[in-house]
């Protein structure tokens, strides 16, 4: 098992696939470091990598018009930095700003897609593990957001 392979494997969110899906996707990935205070993301950028952490945390936060970035969530290690490359039109929807040195493996998604395509049967678990995350962090934004615009405001009849 490559050293990639082993990263992926030891992700929660990885931990169950078969061997040969770590494989399959430990081929399009390789190792790399971002300084403190690097902007990883850019929030309407072409997404065309995605990312597990492997040490450091990573800031998401969103862009509100002539104000400061509102911090979403933080990502640490063994965690998926980067879901907007699974859909058309692979921009992404946060930036992402290493808060500390940053050490993770990058992955290419045209690569990833297409051996995802290739392989259905991988594909599939894959995905699965991956659309968990997404909901965690929808999740995670809606509760973020409450907090930030005042969980205490009465319900807008019709929401």
């Amino acid at each position: 098992m490559s050293g990639i392979e082993n990263i992926i494997s030891q992700v929660p969110m990885f931990k169950s696939l078969p061997k040969e899906a770590v494989s399959l996707i430990a081929s399009c990935g390789e190792e790399v470091t971002f300084e403190p205070e690097t902007q990883i993301l850019t929030e309407g950028a072409m997404a065309s990598t995605f990312y597990i952490i492997k040490t450091g945390t990573v800031s998401l936060q969103v862009r509100e018009p002539q104000a400061i970035p509102i911090v979403v969530q933080t990502i640490s290690s063994n965690s998926l930095l980067g879901l907007s490359w699974l859909s058309p039109p692979y921009q992404w929807a946060f930036d992402a700003f290493a808060l500390e040195k940053v050490t993770a493996i990058e992955f290419h998604a045209a690569c990833v897609r297409e051996k995802l395509s290739a392989s259905p049967e991988y594909g599939f678990v894959i995905l699965q593990a991956i659309l968990n995350v997404f909901l965690d962090r929808l999740q995670a934004t809606r509760t973020r957001m409450i907090d930030i615009y005042d969980a205490d405001r009465k319900a807008i009849p019709g929401d």
